[in-house]
Protein backbone atom coordinates (compact mmCIF):
# COMPACT_ATOMS: atom_id res chain seq x y z
CA UNK A 1 0.00 0.00 0.00
CA UNK A 2 2.84 2.23 0.71
CA UNK A 3 4.04 2.14 -2.81
CA UNK A 4 0.70 2.72 -3.99
CA UNK A 5 0.42 5.93 -2.10
CA UNK A 6 3.59 7.09 -3.33
CA UNK A 7 2.81 6.29 -6.81
CA UNK A 8 -0.64 8.06 -6.46
CA UNK A 9 0.61 11.07 -4.83
CA UNK A 10 3.00 11.54 -7.91
CA UNK A 11 0.14 11.05 -10.59
CA UNK A 12 -1.70 13.63 -8.56
CA UNK A 13 1.43 16.12 -8.66
CA UNK A 14 1.63 15.56 -12.34
CA UNK A 15 -2.36 16.07 -12.72
CA UNK A 16 -2.06 19.29 -10.97
CA UNK A 17 0.71 20.35 -12.52
CA UNK A 18 -0.55 19.59 -16.24
CA UNK A 19 -3.96 21.78 -15.27
CA UNK A 20 -1.42 24.72 -13.80
CA UNK A 21 0.73 24.42 -17.48
CA UNK A 22 -2.66 25.17 -19.56
CA UNK A 23 -3.75 27.46 -17.73
CA UNK A 24 -1.03 29.81 -17.95
CA UNK A 25 -0.35 28.36 -21.03
CA UNK A 26 -4.30 30.35 -21.83
CA UNK A 27 -2.83 33.39 -19.64
CA UNK A 28 -0.19 33.76 -21.94
CA UNK A 29 -1.64 33.19 -25.45
CA UNK A 30 -4.22 36.20 -24.43
CA UNK A 31 -1.21 38.28 -23.44
CA UNK A 32 0.43 37.47 -26.78
CA UNK A 33 -2.70 37.85 -28.99
CA UNK A 34 -3.41 41.35 -27.37
CA UNK A 35 0.20 42.69 -27.52
CA UNK A 36 -0.35 41.36 -31.64
CA UNK A 37 -3.30 43.62 -32.13
CA UNK A 38 -2.02 46.36 -30.45
CA UNK A 39 0.53 46.23 -32.68
CA UNK A 40 -1.07 45.83 -35.70
CA UNK A 41 -3.58 48.90 -34.85
CA UNK A 42 -0.39 50.77 -34.39
CA UNK A 43 1.19 49.68 -37.63
CA UNK A 44 -2.06 50.20 -39.55
CA UNK A 45 -3.26 53.68 -37.88
CA UNK A 46 -6.59 53.09 -38.64
CA UNK A 47 -9.17 54.47 -36.42
CA UNK A 48 -10.04 57.72 -35.09
CA UNK A 49 -7.77 59.22 -31.83
CA UNK A 50 -10.41 58.60 -29.45
CA UNK A 51 -11.55 55.23 -30.50
CA UNK A 52 -7.87 53.85 -30.75
CA UNK A 53 -7.20 54.94 -27.04
CA UNK A 54 -10.27 53.31 -26.17
CA UNK A 55 -9.16 49.87 -27.56
CA UNK A 56 -5.87 50.35 -26.00
CA UNK A 57 -7.24 50.90 -22.53
CA UNK A 58 -9.50 48.01 -23.33
CA UNK A 59 -6.65 45.56 -24.37
CA UNK A 60 -3.97 46.85 -21.50
CA UNK A 61 -6.47 46.32 -19.13
CA UNK A 62 -6.90 42.80 -20.17
CA UNK A 63 -3.51 42.37 -20.50
CA UNK A 64 -3.02 43.60 -16.78
CA UNK A 65 -5.65 41.15 -15.35
CA UNK A 66 -4.18 38.29 -17.03
CA UNK A 67 -0.12 39.13 -15.85
CA UNK A 68 -2.10 39.30 -12.40
CA UNK A 69 -4.07 35.89 -13.04
CA UNK A 70 -1.15 34.07 -13.87
CA UNK A 71 1.30 35.42 -10.81
CA UNK A 72 -1.49 33.89 -8.75
CA UNK A 73 -1.37 30.82 -9.97
CA UNK A 74 2.65 31.00 -10.13
CA UNK A 75 2.16 31.62 -6.41
CA UNK A 76 0.27 29.21 -5.31
CA UNK A 77 2.20 26.62 -7.33
CA UNK A 78 5.50 27.42 -5.53
CA UNK A 79 3.73 27.05 -2.38
CA UNK A 80 2.45 23.38 -3.14
CA UNK A 81 5.86 22.18 -4.58
CA UNK A 82 7.59 23.68 -1.00
CA UNK A 83 4.41 21.66 1.02
CA UNK A 84 6.80 18.88 -0.16
CA UNK A 85 10.05 20.43 1.77
CA UNK A 86 9.40 18.59 5.06
CA UNK A 87 7.67 15.68 5.84
CA UNK A 88 5.87 17.18 8.84
CA UNK A 89 5.19 20.69 9.93
CA UNK A 90 3.19 23.34 11.61
CA UNK A 91 0.77 25.55 8.50
CA UNK A 92 -2.36 27.11 8.39
CA UNK A 93 -4.91 25.00 6.84
CA UNK A 94 -6.82 27.91 5.11
CA UNK A 95 -3.63 28.71 3.11
CA UNK A 96 -3.19 25.26 2.27
CA UNK A 97 -6.66 24.98 0.66
CA UNK A 98 -6.18 28.05 -1.16
CA UNK A 99 -2.92 26.75 -3.29
CA UNK A 100 -5.06 23.47 -3.20
CA UNK A 101 -8.16 25.06 -4.53
CA UNK A 102 -6.70 27.73 -6.92
CA UNK A 103 -4.92 24.43 -9.11
CA UNK A 104 -8.11 21.96 -8.79
CA UNK A 105 -10.42 25.10 -10.36
CA UNK A 106 -9.41 24.13 -13.65
CA UNK A 107 -10.40 20.88 -13.67
CA UNK A 108 -14.17 21.68 -12.13
CA UNK A 109 -14.58 24.28 -14.86
CA UNK A 110 -14.14 21.54 -17.65
CA UNK A 111 -17.38 19.29 -15.71
CA UNK A 112 -18.96 22.68 -14.98
CA UNK A 113 -19.04 22.04 -11.27
CA UNK A 114 -18.60 24.98 -9.04
CA UNK A 115 -16.14 25.01 -5.80
CA UNK A 116 -16.82 27.64 -3.67
CA UNK A 117 -15.07 27.92 0.18
CA UNK A 118 -15.86 29.75 3.45
CA UNK A 119 -12.90 30.02 5.91
CA UNK A 120 -13.13 30.48 9.87
CA UNK A 121 -10.51 33.14 10.29
CA UNK A 122 -7.97 32.75 13.57
CA UNK A 123 -7.90 29.11 13.00
CA UNK A 124 -4.93 27.98 14.99
CA UNK A 125 -1.78 26.40 12.80
CA UNK A 126 -2.28 22.42 12.20
CA UNK A 127 0.36 19.93 12.84
CA UNK A 128 0.65 16.80 9.80
CA UNK A 129 2.53 16.03 7.09
CA UNK A 130 1.51 18.87 4.18
CA UNK A 131 1.64 17.03 0.85
CA UNK A 132 0.15 13.96 1.86
CA UNK A 133 -2.90 16.30 3.33
CA UNK A 134 -3.07 17.98 0.05
CA UNK A 135 -3.05 14.56 -1.59
CA UNK A 136 -5.79 13.40 0.56
CA UNK A 137 -7.81 16.47 -0.29
CA UNK A 138 -7.48 16.51 -3.96
CA UNK A 139 -8.43 12.75 -4.28
CA UNK A 140 -11.30 13.49 -2.51
CA UNK A 141 -12.21 16.30 -4.57
CA UNK A 142 -11.07 15.04 -8.08
CA UNK A 143 -13.29 12.27 -7.73
CA UNK A 144 -16.41 14.27 -6.52
CA UNK A 145 -15.77 16.67 -10.03
CA UNK A 146 -15.88 13.63 -11.88
CA UNK A 147 -18.75 11.93 -10.27
CA UNK A 148 -21.14 14.98 -10.33
CA UNK A 149 -22.98 16.17 -13.15
CA UNK A 150 -23.26 19.49 -14.59
CA UNK A 151 -23.98 22.40 -12.21
CA UNK A 152 -22.96 20.31 -9.23
CA UNK A 153 -21.42 22.26 -6.28
CA UNK A 154 -18.81 21.89 -3.92
CA UNK A 155 -18.36 23.95 -0.69
CA UNK A 156 -15.19 23.32 1.39
CA UNK A 157 -15.73 24.56 4.79
CA UNK A 158 -12.85 25.16 7.61
CA UNK A 159 -13.76 25.58 11.15
CA UNK A 160 -12.42 24.71 14.78
CA UNK A 161 -14.27 21.91 16.71
CA UNK A 162 -12.75 19.86 19.49
CA UNK A 163 -9.38 21.29 19.58
CA UNK A 164 -9.50 19.81 16.25
CA UNK A 165 -9.30 21.82 13.00
CA UNK A 166 -12.35 20.85 10.60
CA UNK A 167 -12.22 20.26 6.94
CA UNK A 168 -15.59 19.49 5.35
CA UNK A 169 -16.66 19.49 2.05
CA UNK A 170 -20.21 19.31 1.12
CA UNK A 171 -21.46 18.42 -2.14
CA UNK A 172 -24.86 19.57 -3.53
CA UNK A 173 -26.06 17.67 -6.55
CA UNK A 174 -25.54 14.10 -5.06
CA UNK A 175 -28.19 12.02 -3.17
CA UNK A 176 -27.35 10.24 0.20
CA UNK A 177 -27.52 7.29 -1.75
CA UNK A 178 -24.67 8.45 -4.34
CA UNK A 179 -22.60 9.27 -1.32
CA UNK A 180 -20.89 5.83 -1.16
CA UNK A 181 -20.14 5.31 -4.97
CA UNK A 182 -18.22 8.38 -4.87
CA UNK A 183 -14.82 6.19 -4.67
CA UNK A 184 -14.46 2.95 -5.90
CA UNK A 185 -12.90 0.85 -3.76
CA UNK A 186 -9.49 1.16 -3.93
CA UNK A 187 -9.51 4.85 -3.64
CA UNK A 188 -11.33 4.11 -0.98
CA UNK A 189 -8.84 1.72 0.60
CA UNK A 190 -6.09 4.18 -0.19
CA UNK A 191 -7.84 7.30 1.31
CA UNK A 192 -8.06 5.34 4.40
CA UNK A 193 -4.20 4.05 4.65
CA UNK A 194 -3.49 7.75 3.77
CA UNK A 195 -5.29 9.15 6.99
CA UNK A 196 -4.30 6.12 9.01
CA UNK A 197 -0.56 7.75 8.15
CA UNK A 198 -0.50 10.88 8.98
CA UNK A 199 -2.91 10.68 12.04
CA UNK A 200 -5.92 12.40 11.33
CA UNK A 201 -9.74 11.13 11.33
CA UNK A 202 -11.94 10.76 8.24
CA UNK A 203 -15.66 10.63 8.13
CA UNK A 204 -18.49 10.41 4.84
CA UNK A 205 -19.38 10.53 2.68
CA UNK A 206 -23.36 11.19 4.33
CA UNK A 207 -23.84 12.70 7.51
CA UNK A 208 -27.53 13.79 8.50
CA UNK A 209 -28.61 12.93 5.06
CA UNK A 210 -26.45 15.10 3.14
CA UNK A 211 -23.60 14.13 1.13
CA UNK A 212 -20.34 15.61 3.20
CA UNK A 213 -17.15 14.75 4.18
CA UNK A 214 -14.95 15.74 7.49
CA UNK A 215 -11.34 15.93 7.76
CA UNK A 216 -10.49 16.48 11.70
CA UNK A 217 -6.86 17.68 12.07
CA UNK A 218 -5.25 17.68 15.46
CA UNK A 219 -4.04 21.57 15.90
CA UNK A 220 0.03 22.38 16.54
CA UNK A 221 0.19 21.46 20.39
CA UNK A 222 -3.13 19.94 21.04
CA UNK A 223 -3.62 15.95 22.17
CA UNK A 224 -3.78 14.38 18.84
CA UNK A 225 -0.92 16.58 17.11
CA UNK A 226 2.20 14.27 16.55
CA UNK A 227 5.28 14.73 18.93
Amino acid sequence: MENVLRDSHLACVGKLLAGFTHELKNHLAIINESSGLMADMLEMGKGGEEETCRKFQKITSTIAERVVQANVLARHLNGFAHRMDVPDSVFDINELLDEELALILRFAKLKGVSISSRFQGGLPSVDSNPALLQFILFALIDSIISRLECAGEINVITLESGGNVQVRIEVAGATPEDGGRIFHKDLAELIRFAVKKINISFDGPVDKGRVRFTLNIPSAGGPGAPC
